[in-house]
C-alpha cells in the first residue's frame, strides 16, 4: 500500500522522553494546523493523558532517517475497548481539524505507510479517529487502505467546523451580510460600538491577560450553570490545561483574549488561537444577564471588526453548528467520527461486539422518546 519509490520505515513512540526528542520535526509537519502543534499535545497529555495510558505515536521516515510523518495518538487500555488508540488532544478539550502531519507532497504515502502498519502491526485493537474534517485527504487515503487491509469501520457525522474569510475591509465585509442580519450589525454598531458605551479589548499584559481569563471562566461558568449545565470549567483539568497554554503561547502572539466592557464591567470575553493569519474563536463567555442587550452579538461584531482592521485572512468559529455562524456569513466544513478495528479475531469480535452495544443504547433512546411522547 506504501508508496514504494521511498524506503519507508515506521516505528512507535511510547516513551515521553523520545517524543520531546520529536518537537522541531513535529511543529514542521504540523504546519499551520494550531491544535496539531507540539506545544498543544504535550499540554495535553500532562492534563489528560498521563495517568490514563502512554503515547503511542506512529513515527515514518525515509531511508536517510528523516522524519516524514507522524500519527500523534495515544493508547489507553480497558476490558471493553482493549488497546484504543485516539489522537492526542481528543475528549473534553475538542481539538478541531486532527490529522496525520506531513507535508503536503507526501500525505498520501505517509498516510499508507501508516495504514500498512495497521494492518501488520499488534499494538491495538480499535483507532478512533475524532475531530476529522470529512474532506481531509489523509484520513480518507488512511481509512480506505484500511479497510482494503481487512480493518472494520463504524462512521458517523460530527458537527460542522465554520470558516469566515475576511475581506480587507469592514465595509466589504458588512456588504456581505443578508439585508436583514447587515440592520442587526449596523445597529450595534451605532447604538453600541460607536458611541464608546461598549469597549472592546485585548489583553496586552501578562497582569491583563490572567484577568481577562479569569472573568471568561466566570462568566462562562454563569451562563452554563444558569440553564443547570455544568460547564466545561467545572473540569480541574481542562481549566488548567487551558490556563498553561494560555500561558505558553500568550508572549509569542498565538493567542489573544479579548473582553466587551461597559464602565469596566466585563460582560464578554472571548480566547482565540492564532497562526498563520487565521484567529480560532476557541471559548467564550458572556454575562446572561445582559442577554437582552444582545451583548454576545455585539461581541461578535466587535471582535470581526478587529480582526479586520488588524489584517487577519480568517476567523474560524471551529466546531459547532450555532446558527448565527451562517449569519455572519461563516462557511461549514463538515466533520466525522471513525472508529476502525483491527483486522485480526480479537478486533473484529470487539469492533462487533461496539457496534452491537452502540446499535442497543440507539434503540433504547429511541424506544424511551417513543414512551415519553406517547405519556405526554
Amino acid at each position: 500500500m506504501a508508496d514504494h519509490t521511498v524506503d519507508w520505515h515506521v516505528r512507535i513512540v511510547d516513551e515521553v522522553g523520545e517524543w520531546e526528542s520529536l518537537q522541531p520535526d513535529w511543529d514542521r509537519l504540523a504546519g499551520s494546523r494550531v491544535f496539531c502543534r507540539f506545544d498543544w499535545m504535550r499540554g495535553w497529555w500532562r492534563s489528560y493523558g498521563f495517568d490514563r495510558g502512554r503515547p503511542f505515536i506512529v513515527v515514518v521516515t525515509d531511508e536517510n532517517g528523516v522524519v516524514r510523518g507522524l500519527a500523534p495518538w495515544w493508547r489507553q487500555v480497558s476490558v471493553t475497548s482493549g488497546r484504543l488508540l485516539q489522537f492526542l488532544g481528543s475528549g473534553d478539550v475538542c481539538s478541531d481539524y486532527l490529522s496525520l502531519l506531513s507535508l503536503p507532497e507526501d500525505e498520501e504515502a505517509v498516510a499508507r505507510a501508516v495504514a500498512d502498519w495497521l494492518c501488520r502491526g499488534q499494538g491495538w485493537d480499535a483507532l478512533e479517529l475524532d475531530g476529522v474534517l470529512q474532506e481531509d485527504a489523509a484520513i480518507s487515503v488512511l481509512l480506505s487502505a484500511c479497510r482494503d487491509g481487512g480493518c472494520s469501520l463504524a462512521q458517523r457525522p460530527a458537527m460542522s467546523c465554520w470558516n469566515l474569510d475576511l475581506p480587507s475591509s469592514w465595509e466589504e465585509y458588512v456588504g456581505r451580510l443578508s439585508k436583514s442580519h447587515r440592520k442587526q450589525v449596523r445597529r450595534v454598531e451605532r447604538r453600541l460600538l460607536q458611541t464608546g458605551r461598549f469597549q472592546l479589548r485585548r489583553a496586552r499584559t501578562e497582569q491583563e491577560r490572567d484577568r481577562v481569563f479569569a472573568e471568561l471562566v466566570r462568566l462562562h461558568q454563569l451562563r452554563w450553570e444558569s440553564v443547570g449545565e455544568p460547564g466545561v470549567f467545572a473540569s480541574q483539568r481542562f481549566t488548567v490545561f487551558l490556563r498553561k497554554m494560555i500561558e505558553t503561547w500568550f508572549a509569542s502572539g498565538h493567542v489573544h483574549l479579548y473582553e466587551l466592557v461597559e464602565n469596566d464591567r466585563t460582560l464578554a470575553a472571548e480566547i482565540h488561537f492564532v497562526q498563520d493569519g487565521i484567529s480560532y474563536a476557541y471559548q467564550a463567555g458572556v454575562d446572561p444577564a445582559e442577554r437582552a442587550r444582545d451583548v454576545g452579538h455585539a461581541m461578535n461584531v466587535a471582535v470581526i471588526r478587529y480582526l479586520i482592521e488588524e489584517g487577519m485572512r480568517g476567523l474560524d468559529f471551529l466546531r459547532g453548528d450555532e446558527p448565527y455562524k451562517a449569519h455572519f456569513r461563516a462557511v461549514p466544513r463538515p466533520a466525522a467520527w471513525y472508529r476502525l478495528g483491527a483486522p485480526r479475531i480479537r478486533g473484529k469480535v470487539r469492533h462487533q461486539a461496539w457496534v452491537t452495544q452502540r446499535a442497543l443504547r440507539c434503540w433504547v433512546k429511541a424506544a424511551c422518546g417513543m414512551a415519553g411522547r406517547e405519556q405526554g
